[in-house]
């Protein structure tokens, strides 16, 4: 719940508006499709570190350094982050998954997963016809760069 309302509250913040047209999210769904890589892009470019002129180092103006005054993410990192428009990168996202390694049962590429499932076929009701199920909230473009896990978890999925 509360991360819930914490969402809705990023989404208000960042402009962002339900089909209905309150400010308000239903959902994650708003989350996934562009809030999550807007707030990343606010707090990288809001949290870069900061450096200013020493003047008190008691040399002469063009022998003065910079002094940091702010600890912070670094320029480069900023840079790189606003150039993907906020998106995590793979190794990124493979950092963030954890959840899916515990919880998921198993984790990887799709023939992997599903030759998974074939070897544990009785563990699973006879609806079921594939074992992998594509990760969410990610936002991998290509599928060749994506991963699954043998259970589609919904809640809580970014763990």
């Amino acid at each position: 719940r509360g991360r819930k309302k914490v969402r809705e509250g990023y989404g208000i913040l960042l402009g962002e508006k339900s089909k209905t047209g309150r400010q308000k999210m239903q959902g994650t769904g708003l989350w996934d499709e562009g809030i999550a890589q807007r707030y990343r892009m606010m707090l990288f470019a809001d949290g870069e570190e900061v450096f200013v002129e020493d003047i008190n180092a008691g040399v002469a103006p063009e022998q003065r350094g910079l002094k940091r005054v702010r600890r912070g993410f670094k320029r480069k990192e900023v840079v790189d982050v606003l150039a993907r428009g906020g998106k995590l990168s793979f190794g990124e996202a493979l950092r963030c998954r954890v959840r899916y390694l515990s919880d998921g049962m198993t984790f990887g590429r799709r023939k992997f997963v599903d030759e998974v499932f074939q070897g544990s076929r009785e563990r699973f009701g006879a609806k079921r016809k594939s074992g992998s199920r594509p990760i969410r909230g990610v936002g991998w473009q290509q599928k060749q760069s994506q991963l699954y896990s043998m259970r589609q978890l919904v809640k809580d999925a970014l763990g």
